[in-house]
């Protein structure tokens, strides 16, 4: 059975067959899984530009490079041996999607990476309005509207702070858009 993880692509039963091989005969094992999950890294770099502060996506194939690197190092750690114990893991799946998104995120957050003053305050909005568009979903079964993001995301703030206008916290229509990713299809269209 499938599973479904944080990188979507199941990779358990491939890394679990990799390690039957010999280290040594593992480099085409290790390619053929990189293969199967870079379009899935270029999907979810979109979302880690977003929750970064990047919402035009100015640094997209940056971010696509770091995470694709990031898989490639731990691929290449697990198929040489100087990964973790094979027997720790349960579902290499949610290892390697949460290992290279910790690395992602850790990156984008660098402010030389970035450059981008008042990146925190961003990436800490766009946070809380990926989670307000999931209590959405699961109230209402759709996803929000822009406008209907941002009233929800600032209600919320609005009864948690005392201020948010002042203090940076209430959500952008243009953030909304960027969350949801509409921004880069009105760019398309």
């Amino acid at each position: 059975m499938a599973t479904t993880t944080y990188t979507q692509v199941s990779v358990d039963a491939a890394v679990r067959a990799m390690l039957e091989l010999p280290v040594g005969a593992r480099k085409a094992a290790r390619d053929a899984i990189a293969v199967t999950v870079l379009h899935q890294i270029a999907r979810l770099s979109r979302g880690w530009c977003r929750v970064g502060g990047d919402l035009g996506l100015a640094q997209l194939e940056d971010v696509e490079a770091e995470a694709a690197c990031f898989y490639l190092e731990a691929l290449q750690e697990i198929a040489t041996g100087r990964g973790p114990d094979p027997e720790s893991i349960r579902n290499w799946d949610a290892y390697l999607g949460t290992r290279v998104a910790f690395q992602v995120s850790a990156w984008i957050r660098k402010t030389s990476t970035t450059g981008v003053p008042g990146s925190s305050s961003v990436a800490r909005r766009a946070t809380r309005a990926s989670h307000v568009v999931q209590r959405f979903e699961a109230e209402h079964g759709r996803e929000p509207t822009a406008q209907e993001l941002v009233t929800a995301s600032n209600a919320e703030m609005a009864a948690r702070r005392s201020n948010p206008g002042k203090q940076g916290a209430l959500l952008s229509i243009a953030e909304a858009r960027s969350v949801l990713g509409q921004d880069t299809e009105a760019r398309r269209a």
